[in-house]
């Protein structure tokens, strides 16, 4: 009867395991993403990206600083937030005037499916004005992985003639 008993169980717990096994994906989808709407800024460079995904999660890097990217919507409480949007948003939506597709927006042409994808924002901070900085933006899984240059803003208060090539110009030539 013992062995009976124990058979059965045995039985009954490979069952469950072959179950659990056959439901598990064999492999997670990738993390793919597609980028737009890049903002320079004096000390910052942003970046949107979307994903059809679910659960996915997304890095910027440029050298030795990286970022994870957020996802819009997520509610952070941060100095910099303007009703919900940082500034670089903010700005990105002036910027963009009526071709600005805002997240409700994408919201209602899904059908407002939130749990399908999703809207990222990378974005780098504390960099130096009129820089070129080679980004590279990476899913976490490590699957999906884009290379882009982005140029910060040179500052207003740098003029096209430097004071040392200035008086370059105007020093006689040698000879």
């Amino acid at each position: 009867m013992l062995r009976c008993k124990v058979f059965s169980v045995l039985w009954f717990s490979s069952l469950l395991l072959l179950r659990d096994l056959g439901a598990a994906p064999s492999e997670s989808p990738s993390c793919s993403f597609s980028l737009s709407s890049p903002v320079s800024h004096l000390d910052s460079l942003s970046l949107s990206l979307s994903s059809p995904q679910r659960h996915c999660s997304f890095s910027i890097t440029s050298g030795s600083d990286s970022t994870e990217c957020r996802r819009e919507g997520d509610e952070e409480a941060e100095s910099n937030e303007i009703g919900g949007r940082t500034q670089g948003q903010e700005e990105r939506k002036n910027e963009t005037g009526g071709n600005y597709l805002g997240t409700n927006q994408l919201e209602e042409e899904d059908g407002g499916n939130k749990e399908e994808g999703g809207v990222f924002t990378c974005v780098l901070e504390q960099l130096e004005p009129g820089t070129a900085y080679e980004l590279i933006v990476q899913s976490q899984s490590g699957e999906e992985t884009r290379n882009i240059t982005l140029h910060t803003r040179e500052s207003r208060n740098e003029s096209a003639f430097h004071p040392l090539s200035e008086t370059r110009a105007h020093a006689a030539p040698i000879g």
